[in-house]
């Protein structure tokens, strides 16, 4: 195998490993990214999960922030209104 191939399969490792743990809290996953740096899994709510903010946005009046937190290798993140 080659790096390159050997890198996207480790970093999908970590995420089957995150999306299970996950969903043994019971919380919804939105979607999942694997790009350069450390997978990024959204999600709809934290539940037990705490995490710093990462950003705010106010977009047509309307208060949008943006937390995560780190999780068996991956970025998990959620968005608040």
């Amino acid at each position: 195998m080659n790096k390159n191939n050997q890198i996207i399969n480790q970093k999908i490792h970590a995420v089957t490993n995150c999306i299970t743990e996950l969903q043994n809290q019971q919380i919804t996953i939105l979607g999942v990214e694997i790009k350069d740096r450390k997978p990024v899994i959204t999600i709809q709510s934290p539940g037990s999960l705490s995490g710093g903010l990462r950003s705010k946005i106010n977009q047509h009046g309307q208060h949008q922030q943006t937390y995560a937190t780190s999780l068996q290798g991956c970025q998990i993140q959620w968005t608040t209104h």
